[in-house]
C-alpha cells in the first residue's frame, strides 16, 4: 500500500535525492579533517547547498508554523572520535497536482 506522506510525491524524492548526492560530495572532500575544521565545513557547506535549493524556489517556509520559518533546519553533531552526523530538515515547495475550480452563480 502506498504511504501518505509528502514522499509519494516525485518531485519531493527527486529533492531529497539531490540534496543527498550534495551532501555526499561534501562529506568525500573533507574526510580525515580534524574536528574543528570538520564541523565548520560541514555546518557552512550544507548552508550554502541549501541556500542554493531556497534560491531555485525547491524549499519554502513551512506551511506548518509549528516548525518555524527557516525552510531548512541544519544539524551538525560529533558522534565518537571518528563519526560525524549531519541531518537537515527541509520543507520542499508543493507542485499544482490538483486543481479546483468554484462556480458560484450570483444574483
Amino acid at each position: 500500500y502506498s504511504k501518505n506522506n509528502y514522499l509519494r510525491f516525485q518531485h519531493v524524492s527527486s529533492l531529497m535525492n539531490a540534496i543527498a548526492r550534495d551532501f555526499y560530495e561534501v562529506a568525500q572532500a573533507i574526510k580525515h579533517e580534524p574536528d574543528g575544521i570538520t564541523k565548520e565545513t560541514l555546518m557552512k557547506a550544507m548552508t550554502e547547498l541549501l541556500d542554493r535549493y531556497v534560491a531555485a524556489g525547491a524549499l519554502v517556509t513551512p506551511r506548518d508554523k509549528s516548525q518555524g520559518e527557516d525552510p531548512y533546519v541544519v544539524q551538525v553533531v560529533q558522534k565518537d572520535i571518528d563519526l560525524w552526523e549531519v541531518s537537515w530538515s527541509v520543507c520542499p515547495t508543493g507542485t499544482a497536482r490538483r486543481i479546483v475550480g468554484k462556480p458560484i452563480l450570483m444574483r
